[in-house]
């Protein structure tokens, strides 16, 4: 069975949530992870910077990390690069119950609500995946 396979075998309950920065509650319970993501992107050299802090147990930082992506076309592909950087290393960790959040209300929208975006396509392809392996509200 490959990975495909098995994803759409699970639960199809949507396990992540997505949370504009401005709209994330103050979280009481201490199992869940928030991850916080952010990207400055520059239109002269086409070039990103992305970043992403997880929070656990009332706000202890537990980890960050950044990375700078060449070849970005906008800053909406920047800050979906980051979100799936940041799903990415949580998966990695396996993390679960994960909160996340960004600045991007257009990237939260567009992922809550499952609009195709050509541009961005297959980022929130990645994105979906990727929050399908974690217990996650972004």
């Amino acid at each position: 069975m490959d990975a495909r396979e098995w994803i759409l075998g699970q639960d199809s309950e949507q396990k992540v949530i997505f949370q504009a920065l401005d709209r994330v509650d103050r979280e009481t319970e201490t199992e869940i992870f928030r991850l916080s993501t952010d990207a400055v992107w520059r239109s002269d050299s086409q070039t990103t910077c992305l970043a992403w802090i997880a929070r656990k147990n009332l706000n202890r930082i537990i980890d960050q990390g950044s990375l700078i992506q060449p070849y970005t076309s906008s800053a909406l592909m920047a800050e979906a690069l980051a979100v799936r950087e940041a799903l990415s290393q949580a998966v990695n960790k396996d993390w679960q119950n994960l909160r996340l959040a960004s600045d991007s209300q257009t990237l939260i929208r567009l992922i809550n609500k499952k609009i195709v975006n050509n541009e961005i396509y297959g980022i929130l392809q990645d994105i979906s995946i990727l929050s399908q392996f974690l217990l996650c509200n972004l």
